[in-house]
């Protein structure tokens, strides 16, 4: 397993406490789905307030069907760098950072730009938020072979 850690370019504790996952003698737990849920409320959130910051540009009465498909790739965009951003920076949303959940490989090693991009655009999958009806892992997690886990204390 790889011993590097995400390149913050601060020195945060994320960055030890990266590396300590990667200690094999540790076990990792994964995220209650508890947990899960309210990183998806959080994130989501967080997602709609900035949507519609961004979109008081765009305001009319009218909307053309071509300006309807610009907001929807608009908002596909925004959010595509919302997962993409933090969990490629930090292994984490500010969800998973309020619930203290990290993203991690099926393996428990750090996550590849691969991964985080599979992962992000399969949240594009439509009802994939049910997935987690029929198991334990969406399907985000199991397209992209990654996990989210409690992150351990120091």
């Amino acid at each position: 397993m790889s011993q590097d850690h995400y390149n913050t370019g601060f020195e945060l504790e994320e960055a030890s406490e990266f590396e300590d996952l990667l200690n094999e003698t540790q076990e990792l737990v994964d995220a209650t789905l508890w947990q899960r849920f309210v990183n998806y409320l959080i994130d989501q959130s967080i997602l709609f307030v900035l949507l519609i910051i961004l979109s008081v540009v765009w305001v009319r009465s009218r909307v053309t069907i071509e300006e309807k498909v610009f907001n929807y790739m608009f908002s596909l965009g925004v959010m595509v760098l919302y997962y993409v951003f933090f969990e490629q920076m930090f292994g984490k949303t500010p969800g998973k950072m309020i619930t203290r959940t990290l993203v991690v490989t099926e393996e428990g090693a750090k996550p590849t730009l691969g991964h985080i991009v599979g992962r992000t655009f399969s949240r594009v999958i439509p009802f994939e938020p049910l997935s987690f009806v029929f198991g334990y892992t969406g399907w985000h997690d199991s397209i992209s072979q990654t996990r989210v886990i409690k992150q351990p204390r120091n």
